[in-house]
Formats: structure tokens, sequence, C-alpha cells
């Protein structure tokens, strides 16, 4: 395991350490697993996205018929981002139950 240095605002120092007393949790703790869960929600966002990527491949000749390349990558590109703030949505909503 790495060892790292951070510095935080006084605040943000506050904030963590009242949660970790009511969590039973070290600030080490409460930060790895928001690191985690971030690292999580990138990959499947990555995923999603190529997911996206390659069904618009599939359905290209029928749904995107007449589209130029670059208007089927726009397309997929707003679709992904769409569903990032989905999922970002989710994660706030999950974070708020906790």
């Amino acid at each position: 395991m790495v060892s790292v240095t951070i510095t935080l605002p006084d605040d943000l120092h506050r904030a963590l350490k009242s949660r970790s007393e009511t969590c039973g949790k070290t600030i080490e703790e409460l930060i790895v697993e928001q690191l985690a869960e971030e690292a999580a929600a990138a990959a499947a966002a990555r995923k999603t996205g190529l997911e996206i990527l390659e069904k618009a491949r599939r359905n290209a000749s029928v749904t995107m018929a007449g589209m130029t390349e670059d208007e089927i990558m726009e397309l997929a590109v707003a679709e992904t981002h769409a569903v990032r703030r989905e999922m970002a949505g989710e994660r706030r909503a999950a974070a708020g139950r906790k």
C-alpha cells in the first residue's frame, strides 16, 4: 500500500472527523471508500460509453441511415453524457441515504 500525505481545509477536516465519529470509521477509511466508489463509477461510465458506441454502430444502418460519422459520434457523446448525469444523480441519492 502507498502512503499519501494531503492538506485539507479546516472545514473539510472537521466534517470528515465528525462523519468518522458518527460512522465509526477512520478518516482514512472514509476517503478510501469514496475514492474507490468514484473509480468504480468512472469505470462503469467508460464501459457504458463503449456499450453505447457499440449499440450505435450495430444500429447505424437502420436508425442512423444518412448520418455522417461526425453526427453519429455527437449522438454517442450526448448519450454518454446523459448516462453519466443519471449515474451521478444515483450516486448523490445513494450518498444521501448513507
